[in-house]
């Protein structure tokens, strides 16, 4: 595995500010090996013809050829030797089904531009040493789209290591129940007892004695 310093870094973007922008923050990371152009066709042309590529950083809305093809290119392209090729798509509005298409199309991560430099070095980092398996099928090729397991999954369970929880294994869901609610006349005496006030208590003990002919 390369060390950060040894990577080569391709750069695909179309405004001169924000690519002045990125490459400091690569040379922040001690990133030297920085490839550019402005547009998707010279990306998928300089892929092709680098071969040492070992990241690729493009613009979402590039002129000629989209960030997307980047990516489609890539991933499909069953000639190209590394379909694994790590690649961060960077935008200025995300919408919720541009992210699912980009995801679905094997990107290994988004981010909103202009950003952080905390959060470009976090998303390259963990693009370039990713422990997330590479998935290859005749339906999709990148980076496994499950980044954690979600607690009561319920299925499809589509991967080999996906265990259906077993209905034995479910806790039963507990219930309280209230306590019935007994008739004054069945309650204990001692209830019975406790509820009395003081006066009334020394009226039933005067009422019994006399009943027992004592003074």
């Amino acid at each position: 595995m390369k060390s950060i310093e040894d990577c080569t870094c391709l750069v695909a973007v179309s405004d001169r500010l924000y690519l002045k922008a990125l490459r400091e923050m690569l040379y922040s990371m001690n990133i030297r090996k920085i490839e550019t152009c402005s547009d998707g066709a010279q990306a998928i042309f300089k892929i092709q013809q680098i071969q040492d590529v070992d990241l690729i950083i493009a613009q979402e809305d590039l002129s000629i050829s989209q960030c997307i093809e980047i990516v489609r290119f890539v991933r499909a392209d069953r000639i190209y030797l590394k379909p694994n090729l790590p690649i961060i798509a960077i935008g200025w509005k995300w919408t919720q089904p541009k992210i699912e298409l980009y995801r679905d199309a094997g990107i290994d991560d988004v981010l909103v531009f202009p950003t952080s430099q905390y959060a470009m070095q976090r998303r390259i980092v963990s693009a370039l040493y990713s422990e997330r398996p590479f998935i290859s099928t005749d339906s999709y090729r990148g980076p496994d789209r499950r980044r954690k397991a979600a607690d009561g999954y319920q299925g499809p369970f589509r991967r080999f290591s996906d265990k259906p929880l077993n209905p034995s294994e479910i806790p039963e869901k507990i219930v309280a129940t209230q306590a019935p609610v007994l008739p004054m006349k069945e309650r204990p005496l001692s209830l019975l007892g406790q509820a009395m006030s003081q006066a009334e208590l020394e009226q039933r003990l005067s009422k019994s004695q006399k009943d027992k002919g004592k003074p």
